[in-house]
């Protein structure tokens, strides 16, 4: 039986499009017959199974300041339970202190890939923007990063954009994609929906810097002061959140948390006139995508990733000025159309389709062994 192995830091109870891709790239491994086995921080040392993977935790650091994020430092016990396992593929979605798998690894014969879920220098820059030659250090990093692993992978041409700089000859694009049996138009509430409140907002997201939630509550501020009736939900924590609580408390806002449960979050982007997706560094944004299979159209920020997505309709993409965000609510909100359009354009995504290709990459099944010889 083929296995893989999917490791990663940043993987926490209330982590977002990371945690989500790994669980659906799973259950699609598990469904095909391939083993997958899930690497993880955690407070202790764990195994447990679930239908679709087996679950390790490994004692990691936390974060200071992060919300809860943790980091395995040491790869020793890592190295460790690989041996054991004999994968035939390790997914590491990591680009710090889990990359060392990968040499390792391809001394045993074992294919190793590295998703780039981030773009490096702009999320170093939100939190340390006094770093000199910082990018120059970045592109030294990912030059020696890349040269380590069989594949980089990639969700979107600016996700791999790092890596296109530094001449990547393995950089390969894989767009992520939606579970539509649990994010589809007919999650609509209708209670909600049909509340007097209108444009009813909301924000999917991790309430942190590089996340720049703030563009949200502005742009209700100024649909407040034109007299208009808005409502925004917040779906999501972070250390960000108790400072724009008190700083927009006398606004009409619900700040939901952390949802767990997903058909909870589908009802909220289903019932929405729009969600809005301000962070500028998203190299996917898994929500909007969500957003997009609820019929509910997307407004982000013209500089992420989601402007490849959106070209294709369902939404806009509009610069930093409050003024155009405003009105891109204004527009968009009116015109029934656009939730058709979203609903058209997110049929292009599945995780069918992204496993698929991840596999026919990897030929690690026995069907792809015998095409390929």
């Amino acid at each position: 039986m083929t296995k893989i192995v999917q490791i990663a830091n940043f993987f926490g109870p209330k982590s977002g499009g990371l945690k989500t891709s790994m669980i659906e790239l799973a259950k699609q491994y598990s469904s095909r017959d391939i083993n997958c086995l899930q690497i993880i921080p955690g407070i202790y040392f764990t195994h447990t199974s679930t239908s679709y993977a087996d679950v390790i935790t490994i004692p990691s650091w936390k974060i200071p300041f992060s919300g809860g994020y943790r980091m395995i430092i040491k790869t020793s016990k890592i190295k460790k339970i690989l041996s054991d396992f004999s994968p035939d593929v390790i997914e590491i979605n990591d680009r710090l202190t889990l990359i060392g798998i990968a040499p390792w690894a391809k001394q045993r014969g074992i294919k190793t890939v590295l998703f780039a879920h981030e773009i490096l220098t702009n999320v170093l820059k939100a939190f340390f923007p006094f770093i000199p030659n910082l990018s120059a250090l970045v592109a030294r990093h990912n030059r020696n990063t890349f040269r380590k692993f069989d594949y980089v992978i990639a969700t979107t041409k600016f996700a791999g954009q790092e890596f296109k700089k530094v001449q990547a000859n393995n950089l390969v694009i894989v767009p992520l994609g939606v579970d539509s049996e649990i994010f589809n138009e007919n999650r609509v509430d209708l209670e909600l929906r049909t509340h007097t409140s209108f444009p009813k907002l909301v924000l999917c997201s991790r309430v942190s810097k590089e996340k720049n939630p703030e563009v949200a509550f502005k742009v209700l501020a100024e649909l407040v002061e034109q007299g208009l009736n808005p409502r925004l939900f917040v779906m999501g924590a972070g250390p960000l959140k108790k400072k724009l609580m008190k700083k927009y408390k006398n606004l009409p806002i619900e700040f939901i948390g952390f949802i767990k449960n997903r058909s909870e979050v589908a009802k909220y982007l289903a019932s929405a006139d729009v969600v809005l997706a301000p962070g500028p560094n998203e190299t996917f944004c898994l929500a909007a995508l969500e957003a997009l299979a609820c019929g509910t159209p997307v407004i982000a920020s013209d500089k992420s990733a989601l402007k490849e997505i959106l070209v294709n309709g369902g939404g806009a993409y509009v610069d930093d000025q409050i003024d155009n965000w405003v009105e891109s609510v204004c527009v968009i909100s009116t015109n029934p159309e656009n939730r058709k359009r979203a609903l058209e354009n997110s049929r292009n995504y599945s995780w069918h389709k992204t496993a698929s290709e991840l596999i026919a990459l990897y030929q690690v099944t026995q069907l792809e062994k015998e095409l390929v010889a």
